[in-house]
């Protein structure tokens, strides 16, 4: 076995998506009809950016 498996150890490389920054951040589900879901894509589109930034960002506008 040419590598440890636990974290911390020598050659360990973390799994899953890396972090958006010193904040955890969570996982939420979020149903939408499909032309709620179109209208996101289509922002999202026009933006360049992911579903999820283009929700952050609107979570962020209206928290403000």
């Amino acid at each position: 076995m040419g590598t440890n498996s636990r974290p911390g150890a020598i050659g360990h490389s973390p799994r899953g998506r890396p972090g958006r920054g010193a904040d955890s951040s969570q996982v939420v589900a979020v149903r939408l009809t499909s032309q709620e879901l179109a209208a996101l894509d289509a922002c999202a589109e026009r933006q360049g950016e992911s579903r999820s930034a283009v929700i952050r960002e609107a979570l962020t506008g209206i928290a403000a």
